[in-house]
């Protein structure tokens, strides 16, 4: 996997930063910021553009639910405990976006058959077609996909232990420097995705939820 300037860093490479970042926040509220945080630990974390950031002292001015996270039984359970989450946002009458990610493409399609299974409208997200908040929907897609992008709720589904971090990426490297740092793009992973969320997050595990959850 490209590491971008913590590779280079680590090879003696000097990387310098490249902008200067706002430390107030006014899309995320300060509950869903903290708790992305805690995802990310103290260390600076890869912004996925090229450049490393340190999120301490960050706040921000909204307020909001905390978010939550459900373990279930099994798969099955978990895409009924979705769909029940998804039918009371649409039971509030609301035109607001949900937006539902996981880690990795063949997990994302299993899901999303199951949800199509159940009558849930799905919308995946195009990288060469800018989504249209208009149009209905449950937008879904990858972690990586979502960067940059802005919903109303965010749910980060499939976030259990084996699947997120990924072990195929863990173990592309012996080395334990290498192995640090992608399990520090991991987490900046789902930190992106749960950052994406202007209202309210939702992280399901079919089993045992990730370690980045605590």
């Amino acid at each position: 996997p490209d590491l971008g300037p913590e590779l280079a860093s680590l090879c003696g490479i000097p990387v310098r930063g490249r902008s200067l970042r706002l430390r107030l926040h006014y899309r995320t509220s300060e509950e869903t910021r903290a708790f992305a945080a805690r995802v990310l630990g103290e260390e600076p974390f890869d912004d996925l553009d090229g450049g490393r950031e340190d999120r301490r002292g960050d706040r921000s001015l909204l307020r909001g639910p905390l978010p939550e996270v459900r373990e279930y039984g099994s798969f099955e359970e978990e895409i009924r405990g979705i769909r029940d989450v998804l039918e009371t946002l649409l039971s509030e009458g609301t035109r607001e976006v949900t937006c539902l990610v996981v880690r990795k493409r063949e997990l994302l399609r299993r899901i999303t058959e199951a949800l199509e299974a159940l009558g849930v409208p799905l919308r995946p997200l195009d990288s060469e077609i800018p989504d249209d908040p208009a149009l209905p929907g449950l937008r879904v897609g990858t972690l990586h996909r979502v960067k940059g992008l802005e919903f109303d709720h965010m749910i980060v589904a499939g976030a259990c232990e084996g699947v997120l971090p990924s072990p195929s990426v863990l173990g592309s490297s012996e080395d334990p420097r290498v192995r640090a740092l992608l399990e520090r793009r991991e987490r900046s992973l789902l930190h992106v995705a749960l950052t994406r969320a202007r209202r309210t997050v939702l992280v399901t595990s079919p089993g045992p939820r990730s370690r980045f959850l605590g």
